[in-house]
């Protein structure tokens, strides 16, 4: 069985593209910057969190990989604030 890593995901291009729309779908109603930066950020609070609860590397990879993840769906599901 393969696993998906937070290193894939991060270098995945289909995946930075829906980032960059994401980040523009929310900028152009007001949102504030979620570009590389802020989905970064959040992966690394995410693994921070459960590392530190004591979860194990897995399981902190992957909440790493969904919170890095967590706003794509703005791409398509995001009309209004």
């Amino acid at each position: 069985m393969s696993n998906v890593t937070y290193q894939y995901i991060k270098t995945n291009k289909d995946v930075q593209t829906y980032i960059n729309y994401a980040d523009a779908a929310l900028s152009s109603i007001g949102y504030t910057e979620h570009s590389n930066a802020h989905v970064e950020r959040a992966a690394a609070t995410a693994f921070m969190i459960l590392d530190t609860l004591g979860y194990d590397e897995r399981t902190c990879e992957l909440a790493q990989i969904a919170a890095y993840m967590h706003d794509i769906g703005n791409v398509v599901n995001r009309a209004e604030r």
